[in-house]
Order: C-alpha cells, then sequence, then structure tokens
C-alpha cells in the first residue's frame, strides 16, 4: 500500500514539544478480502491494514512541504518493518463482512516519538551526506529498436547526446524529488572523449570509475532497460508490451556498490512503442524507490559506524611507542573501531573506522600527531 507523502525537519519539533505528546490515539478502518470462505483470516488483515492506516495517518500529521521521500514504502525498510513497534495499543471496535470484504473499525494508540525519531534519522542521513550529486547512466532499447541508447555508446549505438529515455527521466525525476543533486550529462556526453572499451551497455563498476575520473560528482547509478511486445492481446487492436529495468548505485570515492535494484512492468498499449515507453516508465520508477532505500541504508551504516581507512603511524621508536599511538587512535570521538595490522621498522599500520573522510581523519589526529600524506582512504602521519 503506497500513501505519498512529505517530510518536515524544522517543523516536527514544534509538533512535538512536549512529552504529552509522545503518543497519539487514531480511530480507523481496515479491510480484508475474505478468500475460500476463510473470515477469521480476513478479519486478521482488515485489523492490520488498521494498524497501517494508523501509522500513515500519525506519520502524516509529523511530515512537512519539503519533499524529501514521496512514498510511504521509501521511507526506510525498518519503518515498515515495525509497524508493529511503533503501535502501543489497539482495540478492534467493530468488525463487519459485506460482499466478501471484511472492515475493521479500530482504535489505535501511536507512539508518535519513536515515529517521529526515524523520520528525523532520514532526514538527517540525507543532509549529512549533503545530498550527493548523481551522474545517471542508462542505456535503453524500446520496442522496435534493434540496439541499446547510451550516451557513452559508440559505432555500435545509437548515442542520445541530447534525447533523455523513459528510464533516465523516471530515474532523474525520483531522485531530484529527494533533493539529490544531478549532473548534467551533456557536458560528459562527448563521444571523443569516451574510449573504445567504455562504449557498452553492460560496462564494469572499475571502468564507470575510470570514465567519470575526474567529474564532479559522488555517485553514479548505471543501468539498463528494455522493453518489448508480447503482441496483440486477444478479441483487442492493443498491444502487450513488457519492461525490464535494472540499476546499481557505485560510490565514486571508493567504488562501492551502495545498492542494486530491479523493476518490471507491463502495459498494453495500441501502439507498442508507446507501450513500451510507458511500460519502462512504470519498471524505472518502481527500480528506483528501492535504490534509493539501499542508498540510504547503506548512508546511515556508514554515518553510524564509520567508513574504514588505513592509517599509517610512523617514526615510533618501539612497542610501547606503538600502544600508545593505538590508544591516542582510539581516544578519537569520531572513531568507531581500531585494528593494528602490523608493526615493522618504527612504523605501524592500523585500519580504522572513522565517521568521516580522510581529511578530517587526519585533522581529528591533529593534536597529537602530523599528517604527512593523505592518498584516497590511505593517511600517513606521524607524532608531533
Amino acid at each position: 500500500m503506497k500513501r505519498a507523502f512529505v517530510l518536515f525537519s524544522c517543523v516536527m519539533a514544534l509538533m512535538f514539544g512536549t512529552a504529552e505528546a509522545s503518543e497519539k490515539k487514531v480511530t480507523v478502518e481496515g479491510f480484508g478480502a475474505v478468500v475460500n470462505g476463510n473470515v477469521e483470516l480476513a478479519k486478521k488483515e482488515a485489523t492490520e491494514d488498521a494498524l497501517r492506516r494508523a501509522l500513515e495517518m500519525v506519520m502524516g500529521a509529523v511530515v512537512s512541504a519539503e519533499t524529501v521521500v514521496e512514498n510511504y514504502q521509501l521511507v526506510s525498510d525498518k519503518i515498515i518493518s515495525k509497524v508493529n513497534g511503533y503501535i502501543k495499543a489497539y482495540k478492534v471496535l467493530e468488525s463487519k463482512e459485506a460482499q466478501g470484504v471484511v472492515t475493521a473499525k479500530v482504535e489505535v494508540t501511536v507512539k508518535e516519538s519513536d515515529l517521529k525519531n526515524d523520520l528525523e534519522l532520514l532526514q538527517t542521513t540525507l543532509e549529512r551526506m549533503n545530498y550527493p550529486k548523481v551522474v545517471v547512466m542508462m542505456a535503453e532499447q524500446n520496442v522496435g529498436a534493434t540496439v541499446f541508447s547510451f550516451w557513452w555508446g559508440g559505432a555500435t549505438a545509437q548515442t542520445m547526446q541530447s534525447d533523455i529515455g523513459a528510464a533516465e527521466q523516471a530515474l532523474t525525476a525520483a531522485l531530484l524529488e529527494k533533493n539529490f543533486r544531478i549532473v548534467d550529462r551533456n557536458t560528459l556526453a562527448t563521444g571523443a572523449k569516451v574510449k573504445p572499451a567504455f562504449q557498452v551497455v553492460d560496462i564494469s563498476n572499475q571502468d564507470v570509475l575510470q570514465l567519470t575520473k575526474g567529474i564532479d560528482a559522488d555517485i553514479v547509478i548505471v543501468g539498463k532497460a528494455m522493453a518489448r511486445s508480447l503482441g496483440s492481446i486477444a478479441g483487442s487492436t492493443m498491444t502487450s508490451n513488457q519492461a525490464n529495468v535494472t540499476m546499481r548505485a557505485i560510490n565514486l570515492k571508493d567504488g562501492k556498490v551502495l545498492g542494486s535494484s530491479a523493476g518490471q512492468a507491463a502495459q498494453a498499449h495500441i501502439d507498442p512503442v508507446t507501450g513500451g515507453t510507458m511500460a519502462i516508465d512504470k519498471a524505472a520508477k518502481n527500480a528506483s524507490q528501492k535504490l534509493v532505500t539501499d542508498m540510504v541504508k547503506s548512508w546511515t551504516q556508514t554515518l553510524n559506524n564509520g567508513e574504514e581507512f588505513t592509517l599509517v603511524v610512523g617514526k615510533l621508536p618501539d612497542s610501547v611507542a606503538m600502544f600508545k599511538a593505538e590508544q591516542a587512535v582510539r581516544a578519537n570521538k569520531l572513531v568507531t573501531g581500531v585494528v593494528v595490522q602490523s608493526f615493522a621498522g618504527g612504523t605501524a599500520t592500523f585500519r580504522v573506522m572513522f565517521r568521516g573522510d580522510a581529511n578530517g581523519l587526519a585533522q581529528s589526529l591533529g593534536d597529537k600527531f602530523k599528517a604527512t600524506g593523505i592518498d584516497g582512504k590511505k593517511v600517513v602521519v606521524e607524532p608531533k
């Protein structure tokens, strides 16, 4: 069940200024279909539906006018899986069956403050990631086309210099609605600068990193969309068209895959090309929703636990000095974990989990160590 909604950040505090406002009681109706005469199961489904509707109702009172998450299911897997975790108590006031549908009227007490905390976590996650810049690389083949179209393509592809495919449009719209920043692909779609090895539909993650090297972006989303016609629908002039879309998000900083998704959709239309375009659009929207959810989950984990860096500490005279260096690193409030990899020749190498980037790690250690080099996720320091 999907409920469109928008997410507030600053108004939340005004709505929850007192401890008394941490719970909210609402009365809602839920519905369950009677299958194979099983009325009891339908009553249970109607009650569960009412609990979800109550959560959505309270969620709507918590949110604001800035669109960050468009769909209820995109809040996070955590919120969906914790529906009962937000429900303090409920009571079925009335249950009745009519025309194969059970309607349950339920009084529900929602733990408003817990829900608010999770919504704020999502907003904070996106803000702390500075609404990343995204490069979109979507290859597309619609009904009737013999090759894929993609802006980084060569002689074997229809190169899209200005036209944007349905999948790219749907993905871009979904990202913009959530305040991501999109890199203008017209500044990238210069075929002469794309090496032949990169001019393929199924481009590897490593080649994606090479192709986008030097571009002012944080993430590349790469994928492909293909639509095909299944032929005419019996007894009509309509054609049945089906689309499959796959996409994955790659962090340009370290090559890590932040998430991947797939979407499928069908569309009947009198014109197979139009039907294929509409099917691609629907499939891409479905895939985009899951991909954004995966990215937010990955970022939340990174922000909570940090990223792994290699810290090399030189000019340590003995193992005692190495131990003291380790303790100094552990004392850093932004460090969540330290593992000693090696110590030889006066140089210690540590694996460090740090909530920030490489420059931040070097700066946060600045009171005890002097940075002598930073290369990607490797930081080299020595005692002051």
